[in-house]
């Protein structure tokens, strides 16, 4: 997954997310995410009713994954042409990879995915 901005705008508007806490109990929230698939996870809610039936169900059959699980090396792979990098953002424009920006937030998984 791409992310229109270079790594290091991505990295400071992260950081400034990151650095809100409760103040009185940290254990209820807000929560922030390091992995690639909860940051997408929690994306992809942000632009779902999910406080609907409808919504809220349509969020629940949400899988990501970091990496390509077993149970799908096997199944032909699919390419959206219109999420394409090339035809999505002016040439030229700066983008970074979810991964990259997540392994430069602390996830400590990316070796294992990457082999």
């Amino acid at each position: 997954m791409n992310i229109s901005g270079s790594l290091a705008r991505n990295q400071l508007l992260k950081a400034h997310a990151m650095r809100k806490r409760m103040n009185t109990n940290h254990k209820r929230g807000p929560f922030h995410y390091r992995s690639p698939a909860n940051i997408m996870k929690r994306t992809v809610r942000g632009m779902l009713p999910h406080t609907t039936i409808r919504g809220n169900l349509t969020f629940k059959r949400l899988r990501c994954f970091e990496g390509v699980p077993t149970q799908y090396e096997t199944k032909k792979r699919v390419v959206v042409p219109s999420a394409l990098t090339t035809l999505c953002l002016k040439p030229g424009r700066k983008y970074c990879r979810l991964g990259d920006l997540s392994r430069s937030l602390g996830w400590k998984y990316s070796q294992v995915i990457d082999e």
